[in-house]
Order: C-alpha cells, then sequence, then structure tokens
C-alpha cells in the first residue's frame, strides 16, 4: 500500500509537471505579439512582460500562421530569457532584435535566416561594463554563420553541420502557404507546394523571376530560391481596390480609350485608376488631367451640375441639357475618347449633386469664409461620364485622405492629402497659359456662380472663380462593364508620392 501511495504521489507530481510545462509551451506562443505581412505569414513584433520562460523557443506558428520575421526590438529590455531558440522557417531578423537582454547566455539560429542584420543586438547592452559570453548555435555555410563570425567573433560560436540545405519560394505576385523547407544537398527538390494568384495560372517553379528553367520534384537540388511562373488568364480578378495609405495609397489601373495626351494630332490610350471593383463593373479615374475647360462656357449664375456644359460635353448631350444651350452631340469627350464597342460598356451612373453649403454647413458660419450667395442642391442626374463629388475624394475605400469638418478654412482649404496631387498631360497643360497651383475640378458648386477644385500640387480644396472665366483640368470618373477583356488592359499599379 505504502508503494502504491508513493507510485500515486509520483503520477500527481509528473501530472503537475507536465501540465507546467505545457503552459509553458502555451505561454511562449500566447505573449508574443505580431502583425500580419502581405504574404499572410506573421512578423512577431515583441514578447509580453507576462512571459515567465527563461529558455524560449520561438513559435513555427501562431494561430495556424507561420511566423517568418523578427522585428526591431521585439526582446529588447528582457531581463528574464537566457536561452533563445529561432527555428527553421524565420526568413529575416530584424535590426536590435536582441538588443539589451542581460541575462541572454545561449541563442540558436536556422539556416532558413536570409536576412540578418550586424545590428540584431547581440551582446549589446545601453548599460553594462563587462558583457557576458553568449554561445551561439549556427549551421555552418549558412547566413546566421556568415553574419555572427565576421560581427561577433568575440562571442562563443558552436558551429553545427548539416546534410540539408535551404530552399526559398518565392510568389513571383501569388501567395504559397510554404516558404521555405530544407532539402538534401545531394538530393532532389522533393515534393513542391502550389502556389495561386487572382486571374493567372500557375504555371510551376522555376530557377529564374523571368525565364530560367521549370523545376520539378525529381530535379537535383542546385538553386536555393525558385520563383512561380504565370500565365494570364482572367484580368479582371487580378484588379482591386485601392491600398489606402496617408503617405501614399497604390491603385491598380487599366488602359481604357484613347484621348490625346502628348500632342493634338495623336491620340494615346487613356491611363485609369481603379477606385473600386465589384464584379465585372469597376469605378474609374482618371490617371492624369487629360484636358482643361470651363464649368460654364457662358453663364456664371445659377449653375448646377446638370445644367453646366461640362457635363453636356463629357457625355455628348445636345443644346437643351445645359444653361447655355450648347450643342455637344458631335463635338465631346466621350465619342473621342471612345469606340463605339467600348462606349458599350460604360454603365449609367445616378449622381447626386449636393452643394458644398449642404455637405460642409459649418462653412456658412466660419468666419473665414464669405460667401454672399450659397449654391443650392442641385438635381440628381444620370451619366456616363461624370467628375468626382466632395464625398468621393476624401473616401478612403476610394484611396483617399479623410477631411473632417473642422479642418476646413479660407477658400475651402482642407489638409492636403497627397492622395489627391495629380499631374497633367501635355495637351491639358497647352490649353492653360499657367499651370502652376493650378486645380483639377470637382462636381459640387460652393457658391451660386462658383465651382469647386483640388489644387493639383498639393490635394486641398479650393473655391475656384466664376465658373465661366478662368478653364481648370478636366479628371473624368466613369463606370464601366469589364467584360469585354479585349477592348482594355491591364496598365500596372500608381502609388502617389
Amino acid at each position: 500500500m505504502k508503494r502504491l501511495g508513493i507510485f500515486v504521489w509520483m503520477f500527481v507530481l509528473a501530472s503537475v509537471f507536465i501540465g507546467v510545462n505545457c503552459t509553458q509551451a502555451h505561454a511562449a506562443a500566447r505573449d508574443f505579439s505580431y502583425y500580419t505581412n502581405d504574404d499572410g505569414t506573421l512578423t512577431i513584433d515583441g514578447y509580453g512582460a507576462s512571459g515567465f520562460s527563461r529558455k524560449v523557443k520561438i513559435p513555427k506558428k501562431i494561430k495556424g500562421k507561420k511566423v517568418t520575421r523578427i522585428a526591431e526590438q521585439t526582446f529588447y529590455l528582457n531581463t528574464r530569457v537566457k536561452t533563445l531558440i529561432i527555428p527553421e522557417g524565420i526568413l529575416e531578423i530584424e535590426d536590435w532584435s536582441f538588443s539589451s537582454m542581460p541575462n541572454l547566455r545561449k541563442i540558436s539560429f536556422p539556416q532558413s535566416v536570409r536576412s540578418m542584420s550586424k545590428l540584431c543586438g547581440i551582446g549589446y547592452y545601453s548599460e553594462a561594463s563587462e558583457a557576458p559570453v553568449i554561445t551561439i548555435s549556427c549551421v555552418k555555410g549558412s547566413k546566421a554563420f556568415r553574419v555572427c563570425r565576421k560581427s561577433f567573433s568575440h562571442q562563443k560560436l558552436k558551429v553545427r553541420t548539416s546534410k540539408k540545405g535551404p530552399l526559398y519560394f518565392k510568389p513571383n505576385g501569388g501567395k504559397c502557404s510554404t516558404v521555405f523547407k530544407l532539402v538534401k544537398k545531394k538530393g532532389k527538390y522533393g515534393k513542391l507546394p502550389k502556389a495561386k494568384r487572382a486571374g493567372y495560372k500557375f504555371l510551376g517553379w522555376y530557377t529564374k523571376k523571368s525565364g530560367g528553367k521549370r523545376v520539378k520534384a525529381k530535379t537535383k537540388y542546385k538553386k536555393k530560391t525558385l520563383y512561380a511562373h504565370w500565365k494570364l488568364t482572367n484580368p479582371v480578378a487580378t484588379l482591386k481596390a485601392p491600398s489606402y495609405d496617408s503617405g501614399g495609397s497604390t491603385w491598380d489601373c487599366i488602359y481604357f480609350g484613347s484621348y490625346y495626351q502628348g500632342s493634338t494630332t495623336a491620340k494615346e490610350k487613356i491611363k485609369w485608376r481603379v477606385l473600386s471593383i465589384k464584379g465585372k463593373e469597376a469605378l474609374l479615374v482618371s490617371d492624369s488631367a487629360l484636358d482643361a475647360r470651363r464649368y460654364s462656357e457662358k453663364s456664371h449664375y445659377a449653375i448646377t451640375w446638370k445644367n453646366c456644359t461640362l457635363r453636356s460635353w463629357l457625355n455628348g448631350y445636345g443644346a437643351t441639357q445645359n444653361i447655355d444651350q450648347l450643342d455637344y452631340s458631335s463635338n465631346n469627350f466621350i465619342d473621342t475618347a471612345f469606340t463605339e464597342a467600348q462606349k458599350a460598356m460604360l454603365q449609367n451612373t445616378t449622381l447626386e449633386n449636393k452643394s458644398m453649403a449642404t455637405l460642409v454647413p459649418e462653412l456658412k458660419t466660419s468666419p473665414n469664409v464669405q460667401v454672399s450667395t450659397w449654391a443650392e442642391n442641385g438635381e440628381s442626374t444620370t451619366d456616363k461620364i461624370f467628375l468626382l463629388s466632395y464625398d468621393d475624394i476624401k473616401n478612403r475605400k476610394y484611396g483617399f485622405h479623410s477631411i473632417y469638418n473642422e479642418d476646413l478654412v479660407e477658400w475651402l482649404r482642407s489638409d492636403n492629402d497627397v492622395n489627391r496631387k495629380l499631374s497633367a498631360t501635355a495637351y491639358a497643360k497647352s490649353k492653360l497659359e499657367q499651370t502652376k497651383n493650378t486645380c483639377w475640378y470637382i462636381r459640387n458648386m460652393s457658391a451660386a456662380s462658383m465651382a469647386t477644385g483640388v489644387f493639383m500640387d498639393n490635394g486641398m480644396i479650393k473655391q475656384l472663380a466664376y465658373a465661366s472665366e478662368s478653364p481648370y483640368y478636366i479628371r473624368p470618373a466613369l463606370k464601366v462593364n469589364l467584360s469585354d477583356a479585349k477592348q482594355w488592359s491591364l496598365a500596372g499599379t500608381v502609388t502617389a508620392k
């Protein structure tokens, strides 16, 4: 019975010990802070104060996602960790990841690391007269080995050997769940992962980003980096909404239609930015200002988007559609820019045409803004070609910076925005005598006689002079059904700067 009691207590103690170890292992993963990379993998950027382990192994995965990067200062000022194990699969180690760790005595690096700075912080202490020696374990010939041998030779290097070598997978615009694996140095590549990319067919893994030889499972291991190759099958599926950034958003672009840009004699393909995409229907705005015209050619009072001559010129409307009774049915933008097949792709878009006084009621009481007669709301219209509105140019989903009403100051100026800055074609510039500090129109009226625009050079909002006096740049917008892939083509991306 005594022996049985001893065994029971031994079992209980073992269970407690195992439970503690499991808790520690779980806590190690739980206590890491992290963020998701563009390729779906994770970067760890902190090890929480609640992490109590003195021996820490960085997790290969967190919530099913692979960890591939250690960010700056991840373990900065950690005073508990004595042993740090970095597993295979970590590709990048940034500056000062391990700085000011006074109790660190052992650190182990994998073969997978392909980017590692000598400023990673090993042995660096902000306040230390005698820094302890750290045992660094790394594989001979690896990136970590080369960095440590050169930059940390004063530390104790424990060099390992391996019969396997690193193999990196570069999706080349797509995504792949496997970014790294180890392969026998004198063996074959073995099973290769599949990659995915919207709108493309995966052709396989190749030895070069462009060109090169295709690699298969039975191919002898030689190249350490393989690149995915692709064949475009569905261009619409490749388009996505802009990625917003206050420092410069990025838009997918397409070529659609043609217009005079470099000269008045030869038309060139028009480049459009994709503001939104839903199925095969895309909202586009021209990448550059394509022309320069007046909002209204003659009249300068009681102008709205519905009755202005600019709307008629863009859409090819007749004399009954504008306040100046000018006929644009045979001299207009839509017929000049698009073929019959392309015009059939343009969608009718219902537009709200509210005045700036309605959109920003604070303007009416602002001491900095003096307007004798504010514009009334215009009637809604249905058009194929139009100008962006005030609501459009502050929509982050379209890639623009938000505008808060309290930001507005004299003459409707608001916070500047690099994402609203614009260039103009040579043809458009030729329409203006002075191109410095000029604007591009939005369709909302401010005063009863004044249109509203956006500064070309800084993206601020501006109340323009009389709508019939000076021409300003035109940046057309439209909705188009992209089903007919023969009528348009991909044009890469544009990032605001």
